[in-house]
């Protein structure tokens, strides 16, 4: 019998305990849909992890408005690997995120345009389709329409 009360049907499930329970099965079960971006590609949980409490003791509570997040998303799920981070922040670190280097540091394209106050359908294409250098893709005015 668990004692966490986290889990209990009766209080009803905790968001922790369900990012947790969702960790496990997007690792360790095959039949699962996103298995083949967990852990068909190697991604592992620790074994301290294996115990809720254990999860529980090194993550602490969900804050509202967050979910579990790997800062680099090669590694395991660690406590070293893993924070509460908002959508917002687990958007910026996809796979898939496009990355730009300018001004000396390195962002996605939709950090820089947050940052830059840019277009990002705009910006995007400057950078991609006409394959103006950051610089120059972030310094151009906006097109005009013609009237």
């Amino acid at each position: 019998m668990k004692t966490h009360g986290h889990g209990s049907v009766a209080k009803g499930i905790s968001t922790t305990y369900r990012s947790w329970q969702e960790m496990r099965k997007r690792c360790n079960n095959p039949n699962v849909i996103s298995y083949k971006n967990y852990g068909g590609r190697g991604i592992r949980i620790c074994p301290r992890w294996d115990s809720y409490e254990a999860f529980l003791q090194d993550m602490g509570e969900r804050p509202p408005g967050t979910s579990l997040d790997r800062k680099d998303g090669e590694g395991d799920y660690t406590p070293e690997n893993c924070c509460w981070s908002t959508r917002l922040v687990q958007n910026n670190n996809r796979r898939n995120c496009l990355f730009v280097t300018h001004l000396g540091r390195k962002q996605t394209v939709a950090q820089w345009c947050t940052e830059l106050k840019l277009n990002y359908a705009r910006t995007y294409s400057r950078l991609f389709r006409s394959c103006m250098p950051p610089a120059q893709a972030f310094a151009a005015p906006a097109l005009r329409k013609s009237l």
